[in-house]
């Protein structure tokens, strides 16, 4: 997993996206999350990118890639 998200880093342009491993939380329900693996992030939902390090990342909205390994 490290491996992959290292090389989706390598090609991806970090000041549009982030790669997130193991921690990025997508709302799937008022309380229901789901953790992935691997999650590629805008820059533009991205709360720490704003200004807002301490914020939970938990998207609701659609991301580029989610992965399960």
């Amino acid at each position: 997993m490290s491996q992959l998200g290292v090389a989706f880093q390598r090609q991806l342009d970090r000041r549009e996206f982030r790669v997130r491993f193991g921690h990025a939380r997508l709302r799937r329900s008022p309380t229901h999350y789901l953790i992935p693996d691997l999650a590629v992030i805008p820059i533009a939902l991205d709360p720490a990118a704003h200004g807002e390090p301490k914020a939970l990342d938990a998207f609701s909205a659609p991301l580029p890639l989610v992965l399960e390994i």
